[in-house]
């Protein structure tokens, strides 16, 4: 592969981690709240679990695909969802993100 490509592609993965790092951030927020908004962590985690495959970050890829799969179940019938249950899934996947972030890969 071109040099100058693998340097630019690098760039964006980088560029991409450092957006992971804010989002860890947003999840912790949404585990502040009340009551945890179940379509708007659907959004996030399903956007990560497409993005996250094109960096090659598989193991993110499969984790996000993971949790966007449970949180499409209970989507519009969170009443079913006990908040204890999602809230250790988010935390486990909060944990997920940080270690992708922390090894850069």
């Amino acid at each position: 592969m071109n040099n100058n490509l693998e340097i630019k592609l690098k760039e964006l993965k980088m560029g991409y981690l450092k957006k992971l790092e804010s989002m860890v951030l947003s999840f912790k927020a949404l585990l502040s709240d009340k009551d945890i908004n179940i379509e708007e962590l659907y959004q996030k985690v399903h956007t990560i679990s497409g993005t996250a495959g094109m960096y090659g970050l598989s193991k993110l890829s499969g984790d996000s695909t993971e949790f966007e799969i449970y949180l499409k179940e209970i989507r519009g019938n969170s009443n079913s969802a006990e908040k204890n249950e999602v809230e250790a899934r988010l935390l486990k996947y909060i944990e997920a993100l940080e270690d992708t972030v922390g090894k850069g890969e």
